[in-house]
């Protein structure tokens, strides 16, 4: 019988770090491991996913930025070309 993981969640300053590894974003992931990071060239999507599933991960995250498009300016900027 499997018990239900349990994650965790701690907020130091801006940053949040977590244990719960669906907060990873896997295609980066696997992008970093296998095409930058020297000790892993190649590795497959698959192996990565098997070692992240059988392992306790520590994500850090930073809030979302935040961005808006001010129409009004775009306006402006269109009538003064």
């Amino acid at each position: 019988m499997h018990e239900t993981p349990s994650y965790q969640t701690w907020q130091r300053g801006d940053y949040e770090i977590s244990t719960d590894p669906a907060r990873l974003d896997m295609d980066v992931t696997h992008k970093f491991l296998s095409e930058e990071a020297y000790w892993s060239p190649g590795v497959p999507r698959e192996i990565v996913e098997r070692a992240i599933g059988n392992s306790m991960v520590f994500g850090v995250y930073l809030p979302a930025p935040y961005a808006r498009i001010d129409s009004g300016l775009w306006q402006k900027r269109s009538t003064l070309s």
